[in-house]
């Protein structure tokens, strides 16, 4: 399955796509909007990964575009931010990633959403105790 991953920020980019990548994922890497919007179309990808501070424009605008040219589930990589992940999935995710995250988180949100599953992660190695 193809993914393309969009991030301004070469250390998210770079660890995203190693984990997916390492996951049996062929990864498509882009740091800009543009750039972006061009493997849209070329690689028409099975998902997105897209950072919400993408470089050369607004994101969101970016992710509508896209949308526009498929219907590619788009999860959104945030900071965290609560008006970032709010605008982020009202303007057109399917789902998000708060940074920084777990390798296994980025595992189930992306099988989740390739498979039009709902997400079940625990972050907590913990036994849950009665």
């Amino acid at each position: 399955m193809r993914i393309i991953v969009a991030s301004s920020n070469v250390f998210h980019r770079e660890l995203s796509s190693f984990i997916l990548s390492e996951a049996g994922y062929t990864i498509y890497e882009c740091s800009d909007g543009p750039t972006f919007l061009r493997y849209v179309k070329q690689v028409q990808p099975d998902m997105v990964l897209l950072d919400t501070r993408l470089s050369g424009g607004d994101t969101l605008d970016f992710a509508r575009q896209a949308r526009q040219q498929s219907a590619v589930p788009i999860m959104f990589l945030t900071n965290g931010s609560f008006t970032d992940t709010l605008q982020a999935l009202f303007s057109c995710g399917d789902d998000y990633l708060v940074w920084p995250y777990q390798p296994e988180d980025l595992l189930a949100h992306v099988d989740a959403l390739l498979h039009h599953r709902p997400v079940h992660v625990t972050t907590s190695s913990a036994p849950v105790s009665h």
